[in-house]
Formats: C-alpha cells, structure tokens, sequence
C-alpha cells in the first residue's frame, strides 16, 4: 500500500540574495520555471520528426507575497540597488524541506516588481525574478 505523502507550506524555503523571504500568500506563492521549452518539434512535409534541443536555460520565479509582508522592502532594495548600481543580480535558492524539491540560480534579479494595491482585504504582490543557469529539481515530498 502506498504511503501518505506530506507537504507543509512553512518548510518551504526561499533565499533571494542575503533575504530570507517570508510573508506568502495563499494558494500558490512560489512558481519556478524555465523561460522556455526544452526542445522545438519540427516536423517537415513527408512527417520526419527532428527535436531541436533550446540551450537557453534561464528562468524565471514568481514569487507572490502578502502586502503585509517584510519581504516586499527586501525585494524592492535589490531592485533599487540594481536600478542605480547594476548590482542586484544575486543567487536564488529554494527548497521544500518536507520533500525533495528544489530550484536555483547563480544570478536571478527583479524582473517585474508588482503595482502597488491597497483596499480592504490583504492583497497579494507578485514579484518576477529572472535568472540565468535556472536549475530545477523536481522530486515530489516524503
């Protein structure tokens, strides 16, 4: 008989930089995922199939936050620092510690940083990172 398998939300880590990223919003805060697909199918008149492998290994991570979160002046310093410097490029790391998944990158940087909303619930903030050398590791939980 298979296993019940388990995956606790608070045992997934992200790393953006010196930050420890907190603050999540419900439902999916954390997507991580290639900038593009694998390999191109083409196929020719007389149907012969050929793959095409794509080299370009960049990614990109959604991170959607809680207004409320601290995590949000974490990013937007990365982003002001990249704005007048040209240094917010940092490592990003992330890992589910209740299983096997993980995913990163020697330098990611803001992407898109999320409009500003305010009303009479929480909202969420969804911020895009790109990075180059994205490695993920899909490997489900225990």
């Amino acid at each position: 008989m298979p296993a019940v398998k388990t995956f606790d939300p608070k045992k997934v880590t992200v790393i953006v930089g010196p930050y420890s990223i907190s603050g999540y919003a419900n439902g999916t805060f954390i997507q991580a995922e290639y900038q593009e697909d694998l390999y191109k199918t083409v196929v020719g008149a007389d149907g012969e199939t050929t793959r095409v492998r794509n080299n370009n290994r960049s990614g990109k991570i959604t991170i959607t936050l809680h207004n409320s979160s601290l995590s949000n002046a974490d990013l937007t310093a990365l982003k002001e620092l990249d704005d007048t410097t040209g240094n917010g490029k940092v490592p990003v790391f992330i890992h589910d510690n209740s299983g096997y998944d993980t995913a990163g990158s020697p330098e990611a940087w803001v992407s898109k940083m999320p409009a500003m909303k305010k009303g009479d619930d929480v909202e969420n903030y969804e911020w895009v990172l790109d990075c180059r050398d994205f490695e993920p590791i899909l490997g489900g939980n225990q």
